[in-house]
């Protein structure tokens, strides 16, 4: 409230200005009450914008402060395929053959590891996913079996 008080006091003062002044010169009524409102008008505006905080205004075409650097963007999918996997059944003897498409991508952060071990990793978790599901399965129920695995 102090930091208001001398800019309240400047916009008063400048609106009684033209009220004591039409008072003493013999003014009409209509003319100081107008001297008034523009002194107080222009006293506010300047109480605004200069005697605000010392600084000037920032001009609103000046660009501003540089846009932070965008952050790393996730690297794309990359695609390895698995082509008819022997996956053993119920049964012995008698296989399931696996196909898959595996879309996987590296750990950011992890650039130490070799890139050929990443599509491996990637098809041996697949690979165990379909086996733990289809070695419980008879070679009969091979749909079945296929809805399973693209369950897991």
């Amino acid at each position: 409230m102090t930091h208001r008080f001398p800019r309240l006091m400047f916009v008063a003062l400048c609106g009684l200005a033209p009220t004591v002044l039409g008072n003493v010169l013999h003014w009409s009524a209509w003319l100081w009450g107008f001297m008034s409102m523009v002194t107080v008008s222009g006293s506010l505006l300047l109480a605004m914008t200069v005697l605000s905080s010392g600084r000037e205004p920032a001009d609103p075409y000046e660009p501003g402060e540089p846009e932070p650097p965008v952050a790393p963007t996730e690297q794309p999918y990359q695609e390895t395929r698995v082509v008819d996997a022997a996956l053993p059944s119920s049964a012995d003897g008698y296989d399931f053959l696996f196909s898959a498409t595996v879309w996987w991508r590296p750990v950011p952060n992890h650039a130490n590891r070799s890139s050929g071990a990443s599509p491996a990793l990637a098809v041996s978790s697949i690979v165990s996913r379909a086996l733990e599901v289809v070695r419980r399965e008879e070679p009969g129920r091979a749909s079945f079996a296929r809805y399973l695995a693209e369950g897991s």
